[in-house]
């Protein structure tokens, strides 16, 4: 039961990763004009929201207000959500037959879980500071 528990984290975690990947689209489409006022942002959201972390990430690849260790970041990110939802429980599965393998099991799960809490505090770091830099938080024109 631990380890589907754990396993439950870590898909929650990689879901807001993909939210707050949203927000720093959002930061670089304001940065670069693309959308001046805050009901441009909202619908700029609803398209976006539907998008992929692959496609979230191509985009923020290409932005150049992103540094490169970031989107590099980004990329290891996106592999270990793609491993977690996609092959976590085949390839552990030899080690769910037993208390040792499904230990090692949680035991990946927890740096999952490690890397997608340390991502998401990268993330908000980053649109706070990048919000900042293209006043963003100017009353007038944004909020």
């Amino acid at each position: 039961d631990a380890l589907f528990a754990k396993f439950g984290v870590a898909a929650h975690h990689a879901q807001f990763i993909e939210y707050d990947m949203v927000t720093l689209y959002l930061i670089d489409a304001a940065y670069k004009g693309q959308a001046k006022y805050r009901e441009e942002l909202v619908n700029m959201e609803a398209i976006w929201e539907e998008k992929t972390l692959g496609q979230l990430a191509k985009y923020i690849k290409k932005s150049p207000i992103i540094t490169k260790d970031i989107k590099d970041f980004f990329d290891e990110v996106r592999d270990k959500r793609n491993f977690l939802i996609h092959k976590f429980f085949v390839s552990n599965a030899e080690n769910m037959l037993t208390e040792a393998g499904i230990d090692l099991a949680e035991a990946e799960l927890d740096n999952i879980i490690e890397l997608f809490i340390k991502c998401q505090s990268l993330i908000r770091d980053t649109a706070i500071q990048l919000g900042k830099e293209a006043k963003l938080f100017e009353v007038k024109r944004l909020i």
